[in-house]
């Protein structure tokens, strides 16, 4: 069954360039499954309760964040695909 999640691409993300280093992709995910342990660390998405809404995605100034399609099966996650 295919779902949508979103994933962080930690290459792109510099939470030292968002203002006081809070990322503006947490405050967007209205759901709170997208977590910031401090400020200046980089965010973390809960896959698990993730419905792939992109609002993190389109918050992200650095474009950081993408919308994943993914395969759930009954032994895990698997076959990533990206959108």
């Amino acid at each position: 069954m295919p779902s949508k999640m979103a994933l962080v691409d930690y290459n792109k993300c510099h939470p030292d360039e968002c203002e006081g280093g809070l990322c503006l992709a947490v405050a967007a995910c209205e759901r709170k499954l997208l977590k910031q342990e401090a400020a200046y660390e980089p965010p973390v998405p809960d896959p698990y309760l993730c419905k792939g809404c992109g609002d993190c995605v389109r918050a992200c100034p650095l474009c950081a964040i993408i919308t994943s399609r993914i395969w759930v099966s009954v032994l895990g996650l698997t076959n990533y695909a990206c959108l």
